[in-house]
């Protein structure tokens, strides 16, 4: 099975949370699978505490806390731990996922490379077998041709802007910012 990181820990952390709070039984394991040694520790002394305190005849009935109580503090505290520090834990993942690639790319690259196969097309295939999106050849190279025909669309829009009349310009203005205005909207909606 794979190792669990801590965006998976944070989400079934939530979901115990909700269950202890609807009273479904969650067995200690599944707890403890979620949460380091330091906060297990952290778990039974707190309770090993408030056992002392309940032998104490001046701490009230009413200040005792249940285990349930316990438990759903410390797991809400690492909960916190883990969405304060959520975004790092993207990164990182992110990071290594990145390194793995460039590996698993890397590797295939030279071993073709030394036995006269194609690099480029070996490589892209252990990329998708290891589970990533290949590499696309036509975003590295662009071909003379092309270069040419996006440099003369350029200079057709430069000198159709310049022979537009102004209320061409303010429509073309008003058309731009409704697309902005779109797109806005768009990524709002997706976020």
């Amino acid at each position: 099975m794979p190792k669990i990181n801590n965006t998976h820990r944070l989400e079934r952390l939530r979901e115990r949370i909700k269950q202890i709070e609807n009273d479904v039984e969650v067995d200690i394991r599944d707890i403890n699978n979620l949460l380091t040694k330091e906060q297990q520790q952290l778990l039974k002394d707190l309770w090993t505490e408030e056992q002392s305190n309940r032998k104490d005849k001046n701490y009230k009935k009413e200040q005792w806390q249940s285990k349930k109580d316990i438990r759903l503090r410390v797991l809400r505290d690492v909960v916190q731990q883990l969405d304060d520090n959520l975004l790092e834990e993207i990164k990182k993942l992110q990071r290594e996922r990145e390194v793995k690639a460039a590996r698993v790319f890397m590797d295939a690259f030279v071993d073709a490379k030394k036995n006269n196969q194609n690099a480029l097309s070996k490589a892209n295939i252990a990329l998708q077998r290891a589970g990533f999106k290949p590499i696309d050849r036509a975003v590295h190279s662009i071909s003379k041709r092309d270069k040419e025909v996006r440099d003369l669309e350029e200079q057709l829009l430069k000198r159709f802007e310049a022979e537009m009349t102004e209320e061409e310009r303010e429509q073309r203005e008003l058309l731009k910012e409704t697309e902005r205005a779109e797109e806005r909207a768009r990524k709002g909606r997706f976020k």
